[in-house]
């Protein structure tokens, strides 16, 4: 474990988390965040992440605020690791391996950057833990641990909590198509994003899974 010698604080008043950009990577960080309020629950945390994940946790207590530059970028990076040092975080978790996020990371100005090793760049982190596999609730629950956080929770189910606005206008789009009377309601949502067309599961698999669905 690099930074064996990093003493991970007792008292950490702002806290700062980085993210990785992808929907289901910032649900497998919830435990994690979940595990770190519980360590520190009076801790500003600020969490650095995509608008678009952003909404995810807008209503959720483990969030104080969340951040991003606006571009992955020299400029950037630059805007970004301003922003940060103006917090003046205690500790830094960063739960990608990406090179802008390791950057941002060295110069937050956090005395305790913990993350994962093994990966270019990976000096910028004092405390590090390896990574197991790919991004997963798991490998950022043993992120956690190593810094002392007790985890609970491990699994992100029933951690989002949608604003009212969402379920208003799902209530809508459910009229539009007479689904007001229904017990249970199962949504599909096939496909992938065009850079990660290699992930997406075959029509006929979502076919099948949406005819077993009905029989259940």
């Amino acid at each position: 474990m690099r930074g064996a010698g990093a003493v991970i604080p007792d008292n950490v008043e702002r806290l700062v988390t980085f993210h990785l950009s992808q929907i289901g990577d910032l649900l497998f960080s919830l435990p994690a965040l979940d595990a770190l309020r519980r360590r520190w629950p009076e801790a500003r945390l600020t969490a650095v992440m995509r608008p678009t994940l952003a909404e995810l946790v807008r209503n959720s207590p483990l969030v104080d605020e969340t951040l991003w530059p606006g571009e992955v970028s020299l400029r950037g990076l630059c805007t970004l690791t301003g922003q940060v040092r103006q917090r003046r975080p205690d500790l830094a978790v960063c739960f990608s391996q990406a090179p802008f996020h390791f950057l941002a990371v060295r110069f937050s100005g956090a005395p305790v950057r913990a993350g994962f090793g093994g990966a270019f760049l990976d000096s910028a982190l004092t405390h590090s833990v390896p990574k197991e596999g790919p991004p997963s609730a798991a490998n950022n629950l043993r992120l956690v641990e190593s810094l002392g956080c007790e985890a609970p929770r491990r699994t992100y189910a029933g951690m989002v909590e949608p604003p009212a606005e969402a379920h208003a206008g799902i209530e809508r789009r459910l009229a539009e198509l007479s689904l007001t009377d229904y017990r249970r309601l199962v949504l599909c949502a096939p496909g992938a994003s065009a850079r990660r067309s290699h992930r997406e599961w075959p029509r006929d698999r979502f076919l099948d899974l949406a005819t077993w669905l009905t029989r259940i």
